[in-house]
Order: C-alpha cells, then sequence, then structure tokens
C-alpha cells in the first residue's frame, strides 16, 4: 500500500522537472507544502533507489503537481559527475567544459604605476548600472596629478594602463563575460578601455569604460590562442588632473 502524507519544507528546493512547466529563478527562504507519495523511479526496466551522497534513501516528492527528484541521485544513475557551486548557487551536471577567470593563475603582469592595482571581484559587487556580479575580475586605475598610475615616457607621451597575461594553450574556444564598472562612493571620474590580445594580435576592443558604463557583454573567440593578454587603459592621463577608474570584466570564463 503507497503511503501517502504531507510535510512541510523550509528552504530551496533544486530538484529535476519532470514535467514542462515554466523555468524560474529565485533568491528567497520559505516554507512549502509537499506531498511524499512513495514515488518510485525507474530506469531502462529496472527500479532505482536514489541516495545521498552519505548513501541514506532520498525520497522524490511532489509539488504544486510537479514531482522532484534529487539531483545527485539522478545523475549518478547516468554517470553523470554532479558538483555544487555555492558561490553562484549552480548545479553543474556532467564534465564542466569551461574555467573562471578569476580561478585561473596568470603568467604575467605590467603596469605603469605603484597605484594601479587588479583583483579578483568579491561576491555580491555592485556595479554603476546597479547590477550585481558574483565574480570576476576589477581594476584600479588612477591619474594623480600625472603620478601615481601615470608613466611619462622619454618622448614626453603619458600611459597609465594595466596588463595581465594568461597562459591558454590553445585549450579554449571562446572567452565570455560582461564589462561594467564597479560601484565607488566617491566620484570616478576617469577613463577606460579593455583590449584582448591573443597571440600578440587584437581580437577585441572595448567601448570607453566610465562611470556611467552599463553591464556589456561580450563574446571572443580564442580558438587556438596560446598566450591571451588582457589590457587596460587610462584614456588621455594628464598631468594636470586627477582621475580614478575601476573596471570590471565580471562571469567572465573561457569554454572549451
Amino acid at each position: 500500500m503507497n503511503k501517502r502524507f504531507q510535510g512541510l519544507l523550509a528552504g530551496i528546493l533544486v530538484g529535476i522537472l519532470l514535467t514542462s512547466g515554466v523555468a524560474f529563478a529565485k533568491e528567497a527562504t520559505e516554507t512549502l507544502k509537499v506531498v511524499y507519495n512513495n514515488i518510485k523511479i525507474i530506469i531502462d526496466g529496472k527500479e532505482y533507489h536514489p541516495t545521498d551522497v552519505n548513501g541514506k534513501t532520498v525520497e522524490p516528492f511532489i509539488y504544486q503537481g510537479t514531482t522532484y527528484l534529487p539531483v545527485r541521485a539522478v545523475a549518478n544513475a547516468f554517470d553523470k559527475d554532479v558538483a555544487w557551486d555555492a558561490q553562484t548557487c549552480t548545479v553543474l551536471l556532467g564534465k564542466k567544459n569551461y574555467d573562471w577567470l578569476d580561478q585561473m593563475g596568470y603568467a604575467d603582469y605590467e603596469t605603469t604605476g605603484a597605484k594601479n592595482t587588479f583583483s579578483a571581484l568579491p561576491a555580491g559587487s555592485e556595479m554603476t548600472d546597479g547590477i550585481k556580479y558574483d565574480r570576476g575580475i576589477y581594476f584600479y586605475l588612477e591619474n594623480y596629478y600625472g603620478r601615481e598610475g601615470t608613466r611619462e615616457n622619454n618622448d614626453g607621451s603619458l600611459e597609465n594602463f594595466q596588463s595581465v597575461s594568461y597562459l591558454l594553450n590553445g585549450k579554449y574556444e571562446s572567452f565570455v563575460g560582461t564589462l561594467a564598472t564597479l560601484y565607488d562612493y566617491y566620484s570616478q571620474s576617469g577613463r577606460a578601455q579593455i583590449k584582448f590580445y591573443g597571440d600578440g594580435k587584437l581580437l577585441y576592443s572595448s567601448p570607453i569604460i566610465s562611470e556611467g558604463t552599463k553591464s556589456t557583454p561580450f563574446d571572443v573567440s580564442v580558438s587556438g590562442i596560446k598566450l591571451l593578454e588582457i589590457s587596460v587603459e587610462y584614456v588621455n592621463p594628464d598631468k594636470g588632473s586627477s582621475g580614478v577608474i575601476r573596471p570590471v570584466i565580471a562571469d567572465a570564463r573561457f569554454s572549451k
């Protein structure tokens, strides 16, 4: 005899949708009423008993007419790798075919001034257009009366940039992400431009990035590229003025 009872489940439910429906995304914690009905899983004619990572039985349930199955148990049944990325709240099934930029070590770094820095983007960072991102890298370029970040060359010209290089060794097909500007309590009067070079050849040149820049996605082919250089240049540095800009490369990843 089937047992049937209703229970309360607090938290966010992660499952596999078995019936057609609307995909949704929600950031919340709420109490849900679900139904357990001794649901069986049959794979290729054989009953499969789902368990969690510790071997404990995990029972499927029904919520608002939709049946949910435990992701890890079903992935194991089909011999698929499964992982949970807590930083981005993402379930990963199968082999990962990409690498995050902020998790890769860089091969070389150069800048024109000691005040210029770059680092990983903290989770939940807000951009000047109000959008928040959980990962990526951001740069800080400062032009302070032509000194702290700006360099004067022998011919009298001025330059202010950061350049960071990554060894790709031809493993990837595309470089995908979003360009933005990190929000700051203080005004950012500077402007910057980001350029990607593959094995010395210009692959992509961004629009001018300033405090009011809206998040702009990019998708650049890096097929066959061995060395990728990311150059962030302060636009028109000037000895007679000061300025700061914090350009961001958010959600950046290399896809295989």
